[in-house]
């Protein structure tokens, strides 16, 4: 990926019409990238129309994808001219190099039969629903801690709504599926450098009761996966001695049981809709819907499973992450997502449709 800035006033004129003239430009905000119509630039002002009340228009920065490049204007606020259409003062234009993460294919365009995105779970939602049932939440905990009994000497069940910037947490998103550390307190060697350097210069070095007990020499985590897939949350396990096999068992039994209890219980709440894709890609695919009152189970970033239900009644899994949310200018909301993880046969069924639609193009 290649930047670069440019601050000479006399050349946004130029770069503004080369971007954002016959481009789809959108504007960042909160809630998403609010797709805008570009005007037209005069007197060192751009003006723009909105298909929607922006909150905070202060600030604005303005965007647009012209082949491998992506047009970046940082602006500030001047007027607004009328109800829908404001103006602003660019301060700074940047040209980002960067070639799509592969062919995107339009299934409107193709013809496609229908592909829809099913049972989802979203880190959102499931941040919201241990939010809201803290008593299911602290039942489940209770469980875990009695079976500890004995066999460590410090436990802690972890949910991802106690802390978004835990550490442990966003070791198991990257797709980590165990943390184990024999010795804390011995330096790493070659075969373990990368992980043990990473657990002790950032997870250890921030965890004040790990470090306040030096007699806590191994420590051992494990996620809690939705569907064998989202983290959710982990167990920790700490000991003054060197953790076994039998004790790795335990932990992973102990799991199990928090991921089964949360279904027992009925932890998270249940995602009815059904979104209908409209572009996939090697990398990724996109949905689009026109009830904005989905939009809020999504987060840039976030986690999220699903299934893909193909023609045929072929079925893909899915963990893939929202890359970006925008509200388009016909008031439908346009969701990107890129793939993650997928089980094979998920990832053989994707692929095949991918193929069909290569196909269908050539």
């Amino acid at each position: 990926m290649e930047l670069q800035t440019i601050t000479q006033r006399n050349l946004f004129e130029r770069y503004f019409r080369q971007f954002f003239q016959k481009n789809n430009t959108f504007v960042k905000s909160q809630t998403g990238n609010v797709e805008v119509n570009y005007l037209g630039y005069f007197k060192g002002i751009a003006a723009l129309h909105f298909p929607i009340t922006l909150n905070n228009p202060n600030y604005c920065i303005l965007f647009s994808r012209l082949n491998e490049n992506i047009g970046v204007a940082s602006m500030n606020f001047f007027s607004q001219k009328d109800r829908d259409i404001l103006l602003f003062s660019p301060q700074k234009f940047q040209i980002i190099t960067k070639p799509r993460a592969g062919e995107r294919h339009s299934l409107w365009i193709n013809n496609q039969a229908v592909v829809l995105m099913n049972s989802v779970m979203t880190e959102n939602v499931i941040h919201e629903s241990l939010s809201n049932k803290k008593d299911r939440v602290r039942a489940i905990t209770e469980t875990i801690e009695f079976q500890k009994k004995d066999n460590f000497n410090y436990m802690k069940l972890f949910f991802l709504h106690y802390d978004k910037n835990d550490l442990r947490m966003k070791f198991f998103k990257r797709g980590n599926s165990i943390l184990a550390i024999d010795n804390i307190h011995q330096d790493p060697v070659a075969s373990e450098n990368s992980i043990k350097s990473f657990y002790l210069n950032n997870i250890y070095k921030r965890d004040r009761e790990l470090k306040s007990r030096e007699e806590l020499v191994s420590e051992v985590s494990v996620p809690l996966l939705y569907n064998r897939s989202l983290p959710f949350g982990y167990i920790q396990v700490n000991s003054s001695s060197r953790l076994t096999k039998s004790h790795m068992s335990i932990i992973q039994r102990m799991a199990i049981l928090a991921q089964d209890m949360t279904r027992e219980v009925k932890l998270f709440s249940d995602v009815t809709q059904r979104f209908l894709l409209s572009d996939v890609s090697q990398r990724g695919f996109s949905v689009v819907f026109k009830d904005k009152g989905f939009v809020k189970i999504f987060k840039e970033n976030d986690l999220v499973f699903s299934e893909l239900q193909f023609y045929g009644k072929k079925k893909a899994s899915l963990l893939s992450s929202v890359r970006h949310i925008d509200l388009l200018s016909n008031g439908n909301i346009k969701i990107g997502f890129m793939l993650i993880n997928s089980d094979e046969t998920s990832k053989s069924v994707y692929n095949n449709f991918l193929n069909s639609v290569n196909a269908i193009e050539m």
